[in-house]
């Protein structure tokens, strides 16, 4: 029984349900007070997203299931038979169907974008060179997208590049670590890159890195009326509770650790899936306690 519930958590990455937390984002950087209210929205949020990412997973596995064996950093996935695969995928989708009808809070807006970017990804973009991890980064930015829209709030271009910049790191971390776990030396069937394409990823990390940093400090200017930049480098256009303080803390937060998980990466001592490493590296529950005691206090 408990092997029969760790197969089915496994095909449905159960444990990658994690990244639908972003959906909280918005509200924690604007300073809205997580009451019983927007709990309850959040609660709906999350198993609507939950549900609609199981889905996506379960086809992506069907789509892969040649590809992944050959993948060291999938070697403990587990499959069902395609049909009991199409099963679990229909309970999915018609649940996700039917909970979106009976909450009308849940707009369907971003889901349909998070469906279509998922289609894109997985039956055409994926390998295609560089256009992929943009892709990628949209698997991100669409939660965050999507918990805006359920809090009904509004987004400055800033806080979207902000956004875009981080989660296009994270998708070309995800890319080395499959370069350097899988030794790709040339042309390969699992993604379009290779060894020789390190060079050009950690470019473009780099620039991603420089771009988050002008943001923040754009945000700075304006703070001290340095910059009559209006709307661009605030996080929220709305009235914003985090005072400057908070937000330069999270900034040395956020350097800190980039500056050490590249270290990490370039000595290739990564051999698990980015996400994979974020959760089980104790480091990180130490960067998530500090950031939550500043937002919080």
């Amino acid at each position: 029984m408990n092997e029969t519930i760790i197969n089915f958590f496994k095909f449905t990455k159960l444990n990658h349900c994690l990244k639908n937390l972003i959906i909280l984002l918005p509200v924690l950087i604007s300073g809205i007070q997580l009451d019983a209210v927007n709990a309850i929205i959040f609660l709906k949020g999350f198993i609507t997203l939950f549900l609609l990412t199981s889905a996506c997973y379960i086809l992506n596995n069907l789509k892969d299931v040649d590809i992944d064996k050959e993948n060291k950093l999938k070697v403990n996935k587990f499959l069902y038979s395609k049909k009991k695969s199409f099963i679990i995928f229909a309970f999915y989708i018609t649940s996700l169907l039917i909970f979106v009808y009976l909450n009308n809070e849940i707009k369907f807006k971003f889901l349909l974008l998070y469906l279509i970017n998922f289609l894109l990804y997985n039956f055409l973009t994926k390998k295609i060179k560089f256009i992929d991890i943009l892709f990628l980064a949209n698997f991100y930015n669409l939660r965050v997208f999507f918990g805006a829209d359920i809090f009904d709030l509004q987004l400055t271009g800033g806080f979207i590049l902000l956004n875009f910049c981080l989660f296009l790191m994270l998708s070309i971390v995800k890319r080395m670590i499959q370069i350097n776990v899988n030794k790709l030396d040339g042309n390969n069937s699992l993604i379009a890159y290779s060894s020789i394409d390190r060079k050009n990823l950690m470019l473009l990390a780099k620039l991603s890195f420089y771009l988050i940093n002008l943001v923040l400090f754009l945000y700075y200017f304006q703070y001290l009326n340095i910059s009559q930049i209006e709307h661009f480098s605030t996080f929220i256009v709305f009235e914003s509770d985090l005072v400057i303080s908070k937000i330069f803390m999270l900034h040395i937060i956020f350097a800190a650790y980039s500056v050490y998980l590249n270290k990490l990466l370039l000595s290739q001592k990564i051999n698990k899936d980015i996400f994979d490493f974020v959760v089980t590296h104790k480091l990180c529950y130490v960067v998530v306690f500090l950031i939550i005691s500043i937002l919080f206090y």
